[in-house]
């Protein structure tokens, strides 16, 4: 009798053990597939169990540390639409899974999972734009960035409410950048060193005021609605910029980027950057502070922000400080990491009254206790684009403030 007992109780737990059919494949659905997933910017696939049986000790230790999905603002600062940071539960599912043995579970209680053969998730683009030439991303190199010119031929003004980047080789697209030149600038760069493109590591290379949205590992697509979009000038340039990885092999690539158009926004989406271009980081120095502010001048509602710096940066904390005194922090980063730059899109925009200032501390190291430092020994570093310059920008994205319907 015991030992029936004993033997119905250990398949009582094993049928309550959470499943990869059941709890893991919906968390990776929701949360991991869109990095990994074949042809995706991460390294293995997890989309099917043969995928991720394998790798379960590996998943459970990640998701327990929370170093994957890769989330750098502090929790107890903003909430963001895009935060795909697994709760509580998800990783207790995954824990008890793997503790289990990692169990498969029945295939009728597998959820869909994305469909990545889409060529447009959003659907066709109203325009598609793309580098006249392809460019070639060398073997053996380090990580590059290079900026594509792309005449935007409109006769009229258009407003832009969403934006897909389609990178041309997944395996060597780090993550890239769409930016407006309303000069010639970027034109005139374009092409100079022989090549497609130009140059531009940490921006640019001109003074970009406005943007149109990024393409970044895991970040998922979304569309302005109602009244606000982008403006895209009639006869603007379109600046692609694009951090090629390593490649082991020599890639060609020729980037898309696809845009949709509004009929019903009247509302221009709005950046500025909030940088402080007047610093030197002294050689050896550690915790160093470069501090930045700008002072709104009209009523606004925030949208999203962009922390921007380069191998030296530690640290970045975002503060408003509002006209009568009280003050919000708009967005921690307590440990920055230059490989995954994201967008943060408040689920709620922050309603800030013309006065209101904001202010960003970066913290800096430049000593040979940093990993990341380009420069051995190290050396004075000032704000620039190259790869030995550093950058201490919040791109702050907003709309006029609107009454609340």
């Amino acid at each position: 009798m015991l030992l029936m007992l004993a033997i119905a109780s250990t398949a009582s737990a094993q049928t309550s053990s959470p499943t990869f059919s059941k709890e893991v494949a919906r968390i990776l659905a929701a949360n991991c597939v869109s990095c990994h997933h074949k042809g995706g910017i991460a390294p293995m696939a997890l989309t099917t169990y043969e995928e991720a049986r394998p790798r379960a000790k590996s998943i459970k230790e990640v998701v327990q540390q929370r170093t994957m999905p890769p989330w750098h603002a502090a929790s107890a600062h903003g909430e963001f639409s895009n935060d795909p940071r697994l709760s509580d539960a998800d990783i207790a599912a995954i824990v008890a899974w793997v503790d289990a043995g990692a169990p498969r579970g029945d295939a009728n209680d597998l959820p869909a999972m994305p469909d990545f053969s889409r060529e447009w998730p959003l659907g066709t683009p109203d325009m598609v734009l793309q580098p006249p030439k392809p460019y070639t991303v060398a073997a053996g190199g380090g990580d590059e960035y290079r900026c594509f010119t792309m005449p935007n031929t409109s006769d009229a003004d258009r407003w832009v409410r969403a934006v897909d980047i389609h990178p041309g080789a997944p395996s060597v697209v780090h993550h890239a950048f769409i930016w407006i030149d309303r000069g010639t600038t970027a034109a005139q760069k374009e092409g100079a060193d022989g090549n497609p493109g130009y140059s531009c590591f940490g921006g640019p290379g001109f003074n970009a005021t406005a943007n149109l949205g990024a393409w970044l590992p895991g970040q998922q697509l979304s569309a302005f609605t109602g009244d606000i979009a982008y403006l895209l000038p009639a006869h603007s340039t379109l600046v692609l910029q694009v951090h090629y990885h390593h490649a082991a092999a020599a890639v060609s690539d020729q980037t898309r980027v696809g845009l949709y158009f509004s009929t019903t926004a009247t509302t221009a989406v709005q950046s500025v950057p909030v940088l402080n271009p007047r610093f030197q980081i002294p050689a050896g120095a550690s915790g160093f502070e470069v501090r930045a502010s700008y002072t709104v001048p009209d009523d606004i509602d925030v949208i999203s922000i962009l922390p921007h710096m380069h191998l030296l940066g530690q640290s970045m904390d975002v503060t408003a400080t509002l006209p009568d005194g009280s003050t919000r922090t708009l967005i921690r980063i307590p440990k920055y990491d230059f490989n995954w730059q994201r967008t943060y899109r408040y689920a709620t925009p922050v309603s800030l009254p013309k006065g209101t200032r904001i202010d960003v501390l970066s913290i800096f190291d430049n000593s040979d206790n940093n990993p990341s430092n380009p420069n051995k020994p190290p050396k004075p570093v000032r704000f620039g684009e190259a790869t030995t310059d550093e950058m201490d920008v919040a791109y702050i994205t907003f709309v006029p403030k609107r009454p609340r319907s």
